[in-house]
C-alpha cells in the first residue's frame, strides 16, 4: 500500500468509492472537486494498492485548526487498518 496526496485526476475514482461507501449520503462530484482543487487549505490523502484507490481522507485547515471533512475505505477492505493508516498519516 502507498499513501500519496490526491488531486483532480482522482475525482472519478473517489466519486465511485464515495457512492459505494455512503450510498444516498455520498458527496456529489462538485463537492469532491472543490476539495481536490482547493490547494490553499484543503488536503486529500489517498491510500492505494496496485494503482487502485482503497481509501481517502479529505481535510481542511482553517487558521491553526485541522478538520477532517470526509474519510472512506473500500468496503471489501474495511477492518484491515486502512482508515487507521490514513488517520495516522493525517496526524503527522
Amino acid at each position: 500500500m502507498h499513501i500519496r496526496s490526491g488531486d483532480i485526476s482522482d475525482l472519478n475514482e473517489i466519486y465511485q468509492l464515495e457512492k459505494i461507501i455512503f450510498k444516498h449520503e455520498a458527496w456529489n462530484q462538485e463537492m469532491l472537486k472543490i476539495e481536490l482543487l482547493n490547494n490553499e487549505n484543503s488536503k486529500t490523502l489517498i491510500i492505494e494498492e496496485y494503482g487502485s484507490i482503497l481509501g481517502y481522507l479529505m481535510s481542511r485547515t482553517i487558521l491553526e485548526e485541522h478538520h477532517i471533512l470526509n474519510i472512506g475505505v473500500l468496503p471489501l477492505r474495511q477492518k484491515e487498518g486502512i482508515g487507521k493508516i490514513l488517520l495516522s498519516s493525517f496526524l503527522k
